[in-house]
Parts: C-alpha cells; sequence; structure tokens
C-alpha cells in the first residue's frame, strides 16, 4: 500500500504530538483528587490557518483519584462513549470542532458537567482540557 508523503507526515506529526502530549501535559492534565472523584482529560490539536483554524481532538483519558490512567479513547468525537475501568462510560455530550473548542460537555451515571477547564500550549498549538467528576455516582440517569 502506497502512502503519499503528506498523508505520511500528518501520521508523524499527530505522534509526535501525542508522545509530547503525554510527557508535557500529565501534571497539568491531572491533579490528585479525593477518593471517589476522578479526572477526565481532553487533549486536541489546532490546525489551520489565521481566521480559519479548527481543532482536531486526538484523546480522551480517564484519571482515577491518584492520576492512574484507567482508560482511553484515541480520535474521539461528540457524543462517545469512553470505556474504563469505571463501572459505566464517561459520555462526551458536546465536543466541537470549530468556534468555541472549550465548550465541552460530559456525563457518567446521574452527573454531568459543561464547566472544562482549559488551557492551550506549545505555540498554541495544543489545547488541553479536563473536568474532575465524582466517579463513584449513582448508575445512569
Amino acid at each position: 500500500m502506497l502512502f503519499s508523503t503528506t498523508k505520511l507526515l500528518a501520521a508523524a506529526s499527530s505522534a509526535i504530538v501525542l508522545l509530547a502530549h503525554g510527557a508535557a501535559a500529565d501534571d497539568w492534565e491531572c491533579k490528585k483528587t479525593p477518593e471517589g472523584w476522578c479526572t477526565l482529560g481532553i487533549v486536541g490539536i489546532f490546525h489551520g490557518r489565521e481566521g480559519n483554524v479548527a481543532i482536531q481532538w486526538k484523546d480522551a483519558t480517564i484519571f482515577n483519584s491518584k492520576c492512574d490512567r484507567i482508560g482511553q479513547k484515541l480520535g474521539i468525537n461528540e457524543h462517545q462513549s469512553i470505556y474504563s475501568k469505571l463501572p459505566w462510560t464517561v459520555e462526551i455530550t458536546r465536543l466541537n470542532w470549530n468556534g468555541d473548542y472549550n465548550n465541552i460537555a460530559m456525563a457518567y451515571g446521574a452527573f454531568s458537567a459543561e464547566d472544562f477547564h482549559c488551557f492551550t500550549e506549545v505555540n498554541g498549538k495544543i489545547n488541553y482540557c479536563k473536568k474532575e467528576f465524582p466517579c463513584n455516582e449513582p448508575g445512569p440517569r
């Protein structure tokens, strides 16, 4: 199977960014929380030119209260479930590709939230967002 140079460069670029994300963002992405609380961390990469910028959401990771990774999904979209070691899935209920990138919503069991904390780094190219949530919450709504 032949790949174009452009596709190979794009794939390599995405892999490098995800590797950099793993090393650079871990401290920001998750801070230890009280027992029974978890963190959903989401990473996106900005692309395009000024005036026509979009974000490609690359990774959603669920951390337990000790910041151990207990679930992850690569290549995330709105209205997706993220499976983990928790009893229920974490649902991404809103995730924008352009416009208000940080307008994200999630749900876990009976809990839902829209107030993610977001941070942009690496020369404004990578967007990190996170939300702590009660992960011992009663079952689905």
